[in-house]
């Protein structure tokens, strides 16, 4: 489990372990990821947020990461997005939106995108070239 108090950083960490894990040629991984209160007591979290997790984690396919609707709306722009339908998660009394986040082509990822190489980079790059 990791908590952090903006949703990006948990979808970029979800997405690099499974990115790292593949690149390892190690059995996948599958991640969820939900947005709210949590209560930490004893080294560990409790709260609606982390059941919901849980559950989401549940539902992901094997190599992917699902996220709710919450988690999709605070994060649209950093991510590539699909929808994955609606599930019936235990213990939640509806259905639940959950999207599937992917990276950004780097082209269109805001974050690299507006980032400039160092100069030392760039003459690297040209004399590579």
């Amino acid at each position: 489990m990791f908590v952090s108090p903006g949703p990006g950083a948990l979808v970029s960490v979800a997405l690099s372990l499974l990115e790292a894990v593949e690149a390892a040629d190690l059995p996948s991984l599958r991640a969820g990821v939900a947005s709210g209160l949590a209560l930490q007591r004893a080294g560990d979290y409790y709260g609606h947020a982390v059941n919901l997790a849980s559950r989401v984690t549940g539902a992901a396919r094997s190599g992917s990461v699902l996220c709710t609707k919450e988690v999709r709306d605070a994060t649209r722009d950093r991510f590539d997005w699909s929808y994955a339908r609606k599930h019936k998660l235990e213990g939640m009394p509806e259905p639940v939106s959950l999207y599937r986040a992917r990276r950004l082509p780097a082209a269109e990822d805001p974050v690299t995108a507006t980032k400039k190489k160092p100069k030392s980079d760039r003459r690297r790059t040209r004399a590579a070239s």
